[in-house]
C-alpha cells in the first residue's frame, strides 16, 4: 500500500507562498501554511491541502478536502496558474480524486494531470478507500494531453424500450450472480471473478473509460427499470478502433434486446465517440451471439483460430464480426495513380 510522508521543510514550500497563491486564485481565497508545514487553501467553494514528501522533497501531495458540487466549480481550473507554477519549478504535484468524481477528474485531466493508477486513502470515518492517483510535471505542460474518450451521457442513451448507461456500484450483485449462470459461463472468456472484484470494476467504471481503458456499460429495461444485461467496449491499439462485448441475464432472453442494445451502442460509438470501425467476436458455436451480431448490422469478416480460452484451458476459433462508421474513408495509399 502507497503510503504519504509529509515533511516540514519550510525551504520546500516558502512562507510566502500562502500569500501569492491567494493571489493567484482570487481575491477571497484564503490560504495558510500550518506548524506542521501544511499548506491549506480555502475558497468559498473549496477546501484543499499540500505538503512535500519527506523522502522525496520535490513531490507535493495534493487533495480537496471539500467541495461544494452545487457552485459548479472547476477547482483545478481555478487553481491552474498554482499547479502549473509549482511543475514548471521542476516539482511534481500528486493529487488523489475519487474514482466516482468524473467532473473533477475530467477537470484534473484538462489542466495536465495524468492517471497513474489507483491506491488505498483513509476518509474521514477511518475507512480504507480507493483512490486515483494523478500527477503533474514539467513534462505535461509541454504538450497536455486531450481526453482519449468521449464521454458516455450521465443520463444514459436510450431507444425507449432500452436505457444504456455507465455501470456503477448498484448494479454489483447481478452482475456478480449473472457469471454463474451457466450459459455464461459456457461462453465466457473470463474466469469467475469474486464479489470484491466485480464491485471494485463497478466502481472503478467511469475513471477508466475517461482514462482511454475501457468501458462498462448496463442495460436497462425501461418498463420495469431492471437491469438486463452488460456491455463493454475497448480500444484497440489501431486509433478510431474498439471492440464490443455484450450479454443478456438469463430472465431476460429471447426478447431481442442483446441486437437492440448492439444497434443502440454502435450508433453512439459511431455518431458522438467518433468511432470507425467496431469489432466482435464470437466462439464457434454461440449462434446466438452470431445472431445479434448479424441482427445490429455487422458483417462476417473472417475466421481466426484458436483465439479464445475456454473454462477447461482449450481454445475455441473466433468467427470475427465487425461494422464500419458510415462515413469512413478507406484509401490504399500504398497504391500510386
Amino acid at each position: 500500500m502507497y503510503e504519504e510522508n509529509k515533511t516540514t521543510s519550510d525551504d520546500i514550500l516558502p512562507n510566502n507562498l500562502a500569500g501569492s497563491l491567494s493571489d493567484i486564485i482570487n481575491s477571497k481565497s484564503y490560504a495558510r501554511k500550518t506548524k506542521d508545514g501544511i499548506l491549506e487553501i480555502k475558497t468559498e467553494n473549496y477546501k484543499s491541502r499540500l505538503y512535500t514528501d519527506k523522502d522525496s522533497p520535490k513531490i507535493l501531495h495534493h487533495s480537496f478536502n471539500s467541495i461544494n458540487e452545487k457552485s459548479k466549480v472547476t477547482p483545478y481550473k481555478d487553481m491552474v496558474d498554482f499547479f502549473h507554477s509549482m511543475a514548471s519549478e521542476n516539482k511534481i504535484i500528486q493529487t488523489k480524486i475519487s474514482p466516482e468524481n468524473s467532473d473533477l477528474i475530467i477537470d484534473a485531466m484538462d489542466i495536465g494531470f495524468s492517471y497513474c493508477g489507483i491506491t488505498k486513502s483513509i476518509d474521514a470515518n477511518g475507512i480504507f478507500k480507493d483512490v486515483a492517483l494523478f500527477f503533474l510535471t514539467k513534462d505535461t505542460l509541454i504538450d497536455i494531453p486531450k481526453r482519449k474518450l468521449t464521454l458516455f451521457p450521465q443520463a444514459g442513451i436510450s431507444d425507449g424500450v432500452l436505457t444504456l448507461r455507465a455501470t456503477s456500484a448498484e448494479d454489483c450483485n447481478i452482475l456478480y450472480h449473472d457469471q454463474c449462470d451457466l450459459t455464461t459461463r459456457y461462453w465466457s472468456i473470463y474466469p469467475e471473478s469474486s464479489f470484491h472484484t466485480i464491485a471494485k470494476e463497478a466502481n472503478l467504471a467511469v475513471l477508466r473509460w475517461i482514462a482511454g481503458e475501457k468501458m462498462n456499460i448496463s442495460i436497462i429495461e425501461n418498463g420495469s427499470k431492471e437491469l438486463v444485461g452488460r456491455m463493454s467496449l475497448r480500444p484497440v491499439i489501431p486509433p478510431k478502433v474498439a471492440d464490443v462485448g455484450y450479454g443478456i441475464f438469463k430472465n431476460f432472453r429471447g426478447k431481442g434486446y442483446s441486437s437492440r442494445a448492439l444497434k443502440l451502442f454502435t450508433h453512439w460509438a459511431f455518431s458522438t465517440a467518433g468511432y470507425m470501425r467496431i469489432e466482435l467476436g464470437v466462439k464457434v458455436g454461440n449462434t446466438a451471439s452470431e445472431r445479434t451480431a448479424i441482427n445490429a448490422g455487422y458483417h462476417f469478416e473472417g475466421l481466426c483460430r484458436g483465439r479464445l480460452i475456454n473454462n477447461d484451458g482449450s481454445f475455441s476459433d473466433q468467427l470475427s464480426y465487425v461494422k464500419l462508421n458510415p462515413t469512413i474513408v478507406i484509401k490504399a495509399i500504398g497504391i500510386k495513380d
